[in-house]
């Protein structure tokens, strides 16, 4: 009998050494989710990274492409009206200018409306840039007479505060 029991053992601690199929199951489905998870943040984070990249690329050509507009020296019509582009990488350029007055003489505040679609992407990247900016000629002259005499005015006001 006890050589029985002895191999009975033996037997069983042969087979408990290892692990049995479900723990190894188990394990890999564990290990298989873990990696899956961490694949998945890295991939956002990498795509979050490209993301503000680009973006921060779109700004530096937007500015850019606004200060060589702005080097056209186009008359306020043109400007309001327009125009498309091609771009270095194949895509366009389509900008529009909302140009309003301002209480400065000569001095118009110029909202430019960009929109970048490159060749290799189907989105648009539609960025709003101001500038103020000094032109004489976008001027009339009633307006330019109707600045210089509020400017007048408001000088005299001042003076005649400031006198006793």
């Amino acid at each position: 009998m006890r050589s029985g029991s002895i191999a009975v053992r033996q037997l069983r601690h042969r087979f408990s050494k290892g692990f049995t199929l479900i723990e190894t199951l188990l394990a890999l489905a564990v290990f298989g989710l873990a990696a899956v998870v961490l694949t998945t943040s890295f991939y956002d984070a990498q795509r979050a990274l490209e993301w503000e990249a680009r973006s921060l690329t779109y700004e530096k050509m937007a500015d850019w492409a606004v200060d060589r507009i702005l080097e056209l020296k186009l008359d306020r019509d043109a400007m309001e009206k327009g125009d498309r582009v091609s771009t270095l990488d194949g895509g366009n350029l389509d900008w529009t200018a909302t140009v309003d007055d301002t209480r400065l003489l000569d001095c118009f505040q110029a909202t430019f409306s960009l929109s970048f679609s490159a060749a290799s992407e189907a989105d648009d990247v539609p960025l709003t840039v101001s500038r103020l900016v000094y032109a004489p000629e976008w001027s009339e002259d009633k307006d330019r007479a109707l600045l210089l005499k509020d400017k007048l005015e408001r000088f005299e006001s001042r003076k005649a505060r400031m006198l006793p």
